[in-house]
C-alpha cells in the first residue's frame, strides 16, 4: 500500500477468496472521518455476480477508467464515498496464474483521471511473482522435511 500512495489520494486492498472478494485495507478519503482501513473491511463483493471485479479477477488484466454503472461499484462507492472521484483503476496481484488480491485505487481529493501506471503494475506483478517464489520455497522445504524424516 505504501506503493500505491505515490499514484493515488485513496486505494483499497481486496483479497479474493472463495468466490468472493474482501476488502483487507485502505487508505485515503472516507465519509464522516470514518476510518477507510476499517471501511475496508466491511467490504464482500460476490465474484458469481457480473461487476467490474469480477471482470478484473477473471481476465487477470488492469482496468483503468469511469468506472460502469454496476451493483457492486455502487456499492463500495456507497461506502467508501464517492467525492471528486471521476474513475479508478483497478490492478490485479496475479499468483499461480489466479488472482489472489485487487488494489482499487482513485482520487477523491482532486478529481484527476485515474490511470494506469506503469510502474505500479509493475510492482504489483513483481509481487505476484514474490509471493508464487515464496509459495514454491515453502513447498521445496517441506518435500526435503518430509524426505529427512523418512530417512531417519
Amino acid at each position: 500500500m505504501k506503493v500505491a500512495r505515490e499514484y493515488f489520494e485513496r486505494a483499497l486492498l481486496f483479497v479474493v477468496k472463495n468466490d468472493e472478494v474482501r476488502g483487507l485495507g485502505g487508505f485515503g478519503l472516507a465519509p464522516r472521518d470514518e476510518s477507510l482501513n476499517l471501511l475496508a473491511r466491511q467490504l464482500t463483493i460476490p465474484l458469481g455476480e457480473p461487476s467490474i471485479f469480477r471482470e478484473v479477477s477473471d481476465s487477470r488484466k488492469p482496468f483503468a477508467g469511469a468506472l460502469p454503472q454496476d451493483r457492486w461499484v455502487g456499492h463500495v462507492l456507497g461506502r467508501i464515498g464517492r467525492f471528486q472521484s471521476r474513475g479508478a483503476t483497478l490492478l490485479p496481484l496475479v499468483a499461480h496464474r489466479e488472482t489472489i488480491a485487487l488494489l482499487f485505487g482513485d482520487n477523491p481529493e482532486s478529481g484527476r483521471e485515474a490511470d494506469r501506471p506503469a510502474a505500479l503494475e509493475v510492482f504489483v506483478e513483481q509481487a505476484g511473482i514474490a509471493l508464487e517464489n515464496v509459495f514454491l520455497q515453502r513447498k521445496l522445504q517441506s518435500m526435503e522435511e518430509k524426505e529427512r524424516a523418512g530417512l531417519g
